[in-house]
């Protein structure tokens, strides 16, 4: 039975055609032609149409009723050849294999137009894979080379840091003998800590700073020499030695911390430009205290608290005594200020309940808010002629104060004293008309 058109594609259809032309469809076979030729001319028509899986099927169904078909196998590579990705397949290897050695014996049946270059791409393709997995394989052992060599380097790490630690081990026992040795805590010049038995320290000639509380509560220390070359004490450094009665400073101190010392003395003249703020504070044993000329600056309560301080004498080169910087000193009898003093700042003599005797220079201009406030032995006071203002409670709390004699074109701060009387100015502060028995004017 012939068809006149296509049934798949609508095709017109001569007679003598044996598939369509058009899709390759083999439903126009002639009636009568044996199965397997029918099976191999669909496969063509397949491949054509490129259905290669439905292809690939309909040859391996051939091959399995008939293993010696050729043409089977040779539709197999052609299968491949169209469709790359069949190029691992087994099948399509067993098929270039055979297809290979029937060749040997009759050439025509490897003569088809795709199997040569399926055969070149084939070794391509295989030539490719073999270069990826020697990438792979150089990747890998690279990869394996630097784990190793980084695992060497952890190694290596973990190693020198024991090294070290164990050096730094060693350091610190060798420095813990060391202190128990000499009692001196001593890292990079500095004395950290005191640990030696007390009485007369002498602090070896090696440090250059006593940090903050080297000495502090040891109370077995009676006496402390701190040798040339020491720049600076820390805060706290001799707090609570109750028992220490001296400490030698030399010429080479530039800054004390706040330090607390019970007694000084000192062996050569403290440099003028020592820096001290609270150098002194609180130190309850200090009796009497003679700084040396040159120094400058009496810095912020660096006596405040030495409630035991009697005498102090201040050269005739301190320029400023700073914000309470005998505050406190309950026992302070007298104090004469040189002429060399300009400046006499807050709270520089307040509660110095002892005090009976002050002497004033002529070259300050102003006493200072409460700079003499509670001095309650405090009996007289001569202002000099240069003092042109005396400030809101210079003299309050001062209630045994019985005659003070201010120049008479010294202004008066309505609470400068505990009790004046007078009159505002204009410009705000009190200025004395009238004479009071307890104020005099000269």
């Amino acid at each position: 039975m012939v068809y006149k058109f296509c049934p798949d594609c609508g095709t017109r259809l001569e007679e003598g055609f044996k598939f369509c032309p058009g899709c390759g469809a083999v439903s126009v076979l002639y009636d009568g032609e044996p199965e397997k030729e029918k099976l191999l001319r669909k496969v063509n028509a397949l491949i054509i149409r490129g259905k290669y899986s439905e292809a690939k099927s309909l040859v391996e169904t051939i091959l399995d009723n008939d293993p010696e078909e050729i043409r089977g196998y040779v539709a197999l590579v052609r299968i491949a050849s169209n469709d790359y990705f069949e190029v691992d397949d087994d099948g399509v290897n067993k098929a270039v294999a055979i297809v290979e050695r029937i060749a040997k014996l009759n050439s025509s049946c490897a003569l088809d137009p795709d199997y040569t270059a399926y055969i070149q791409r084939r070794e391509a393709h295989f030539m490719a894979k073999k270069q990826q997995e020697e990438a792979r394989r150089i990747a890998e052992a690279e990869y394996r080379r630097k784990e190793e060599e980084k695992r060497r380097q952890e190694e290596a790490i973990r190693a020198e840091e024991a090294r070290i630690a164990e050096e730094k081990r060693k350091e610190y026992l060798r420095h813990q003998e060391e202190v128990r040795r000499t009692g001196f805590d001593i890292i990079d010049h500095k004395l950290i800590r005191y640990a030696g038995p007390g009485g007369d320290v002498v602090i070896p000639s090696t440090v250059t700073e006593i940090g903050r509380d080297a000495f502090k509560d040891f109370s077995s220390v009676t006496g402390i020499t701190v040798p040339h070359g020491v720049t600076t004490i820390g805060c706290g450094a001799f707090a609570n030695c109750k028992n220490l009665v001296t400490i030698s400073l030399p010429s080479s101190i530039q800054v004390i911390e706040g330090s607390k010392v019970i007694d000084v003395v000192w062996d050569v003249d403290w440099p003028s430009e020592i820096r001290g703020k609270s150098a002194f504070y609180g130190c309850a044993a200090l009796r009497s205290i003679q700084i040396p000329y040159g120094v400058t600056v009496i810095e912020e309560r660096m006596f405040n608290g030495c409630v035991n301080l009697t005498s102090v004498t201040i050269p005739n080169s301190v320029k400023t005594i700073g914000h309470g910087a005998f505050e406190g000193c309950v026992n302070l009898r007298s104090i004469t200020i040189p002429d060399s003093v300009t400046k006499i700042d807050r709270y520089a003599f307040a509660d110095c309940k002892s005090l009976t005797s002050i002497s004033l220079p002529s070259s300050i201009d102003t006493i200072g808010y409460r700079v003499f406030s509670n001095c309650e032995g405090l009996t007289s006071i001569t202002v000099p002629c240069g003092v042109k203002l005396i400030e809101d409670g210079a003299f309050r709390g001062c209630k045994n104060l019985a005659t003070a004699r201010i120049p008479v074109d010294t202004q008066i701060h309505p609470s400068a004293f505990p009790a004046v009387s007078g009159s505002y100015s204009r410009g705000g502060w009190y200025t004395v008309h009238e004479k009071r028995t307890d104020i005099e004017r000269y």
